[in-house]
């Protein structure tokens, strides 16, 4: 207790609020004036009172105790007073541009609730204060009623816990001074110079060209709205990297306004992520409906992240993960990534996917060799070699030279498919050499792969070709759905 006090004796700032000069005869007339400056009182004091002590502290105990006494009170002040109160409601929601929807999930009560208080059934105590917790309605003296578009007052950029960037980075430079091995995805991407190094070879012109812009999203689109009807989509980025070809699908699913759309991006690398961000925000800043939001972590821990596998029993929505950019072809292990990391999803929930097709059996190496180009090529391109020996070049020390080469991997978890991995062969002074796994391309037979998610509980909605080679399909797009459990 005397430390707490020598605290607060030491704040230079006033602690209690100054309350805005008014009649005192009005006041002292008015219950609801005056158990609205109780209550804004007793918070400022609990808010004011737990930067100097901890959670025990008598002090806050009881500002606390006497701002839940004033929320109560005016609760019940205003119910006796709550004739009107569903038109008003009603109102305030229109004015802000707010559906019942929109109102129930910023108060934490049904839609329903909602609907029956606007048609003037009277709110009980609980959910009066919930609505005066909703600050934008305007229902206390001293809220402002000015329009707030939620997606501009909620948080829109969340840190995992375990995201340790400087942890992963020394993580990297110790592997890269062992004796070799199987670098990890995030490696590539992880300091900006990689990350700056992955967007030059991401925008090429023949890439964007052979690719992004021939990908079915329009089709795509049409299959999803299909399965999700008139529910709120959370559309799930992971990996996005620039977040371009995400931004573009979400806009098509926005663009008749029926589906409620929280767009999240998931990625470890932090430049990344605040590229697609601020593409994704710019995109959507003046539409309504669409709420974007940024996550740091690793999506290899996607179910340690409770904002993405809630359970609402009132919410009617669905989620859409995708993995585009060939995300999901560079998994350690596929199956193991959709049984575990998306444990979470609930049945209706999708699965968006792109993959390059197998040109053959991984058996038939002869054909596989004829038909690969990147098996019988002279070697990877400048901009492809400078981004993924980056990180080799960067940190480890010993390492004189990087010289990285293709090679086929015919043993992958899902049957029918192959790999094109890239391999960098490291020289370490005259005589000693190592190497390391970079990027592990799978090639898949889609049936295979339908009926291994499908072992899984994922049914295959869609296979959409992606055009390319006028010859032989090279690539797809492939939507999945959890199955019932």
């Amino acid at each position: 207790m005397q430390e707490d006090k020598a605290m607060l004796e030491v704040d230079e700032s006033p602690l209690f609020p100054t309350l805005e000069e008014s009649d005192p005869a009005q006041d002292m007339n008015d219950p609801l004036q005056e158990l609205t400056c109780l209550l804004g009182l007793c918070e400022q004091l609990a808010e004011r009172l737990a930067r100097h002590s901890d959670d025990r502290s008598p002090w806050l105990a009881a500002a606390q105790h006497g701002a839940n006494m004033a929320r109560e009170a005016l609760s019940r002040h205003l119910t006796k007073r709550s004739e009107g109160l569903g038109p008003l409601i009603t109102q305030r929601r229109q004015t802000l541009g707010w559906t019942q929807k929109q109102l129930a999930e910023r108060a934490g009560l049904s839609t329903k609730h909602i609907a029956r208080i606007e048609h003037g059934v009277e709110p009980g105590a609980g959910s009066l204060a919930a609505l005066l917790g909703v600050s934008e309605l305007g229902l206390l003296p001293t809220q402002r009623a000015d329009h707030i578009d939620p997606p501009t007052t909620a948080p829109n950029w969340w840190i995992a816990p375990d995201y340790l960037p400087l942890k992963m980075m020394n993580d990297l430079r110790r592997q890269l001074q062992g004796s070799g091995g199987a670098l990890a995805q995030t490696s590539l991407y992880l300091d900006s110079q990689s990350a700056e190094e992955f967007l030059a070879f991401i925008r090429r012109p023949d890439y964007t060209q052979s690719y992004r812009q021939k990908l079915p999203l329009d089709t795509a689109v049409r299959h999803i709205k299909d399965c999700v009807r008139g529910a709120g989509i959370d559309v799930i980025a992971l990996g996005p990297g620039d977040g371009l070809i995400e931004t573009q699908l979400v806009e098509k699913l926005a663009a008749d306004a029926k589906n409620d759309i929280r767009f999240y991006l998931l990625d470890i690398s932090h430049p990344l992520l605040s590229m697609a961000f601020r593409h994704a925000d710019d995109t959507f800043a003046q539409k309504r409906g669409v709420f974007v939001c940024a996550m740091q972590g690793n999506f290899y821990h996607l179910s340690r992240y409770p904002q993405l596998h809630y359970r609402p029993t009132q919410a009617h929505r669905r989620r859409l993960y995708t993995m585009l950019g060939f995300t999901f072809t560079n998994l350690e292990n596929e199956l193991h990534f959709v049984q575990q990391s998306l444990s979470g999803a609930a049945e209706g929930d999708l699965l968006l996917v792109d993959l390059p097709l197998a040109l053959g059996k991984p058996e038939d190496v002869e054909t596989l060799k004829k038909k690969e180009r990147s098996l019988t090529s002279a070697g990877l391109d400048e901009i492809t070699t400078r981004w993924l020996s980056g990180p080799i070049r960067r940190y480890a020390e010993d390492v004189t030279q990087v010289d990285p080469y293709v090679r086929l991997d015919r043993y992958c978890p899902i049957p029918g498919s192959y790999a094109i991995e890239v391999v960098a062969r490291c020289q370490i002074g005259k005589t000693l050499r190592k190497e390391f796994a970079l990027l592990h391309m799978r090639r898949y037979q889609t049936d295979e792969l339908s009926a291994a998610l499908r072992s899984i509980g994922w049914a295959t909605v869609a296979r959409l070709v992606i055009e390319g080679n006028p010859k032989e399909a090279t690539d797809a797009l492939m939507l999945f759905q959890r199955m019932r459990k």
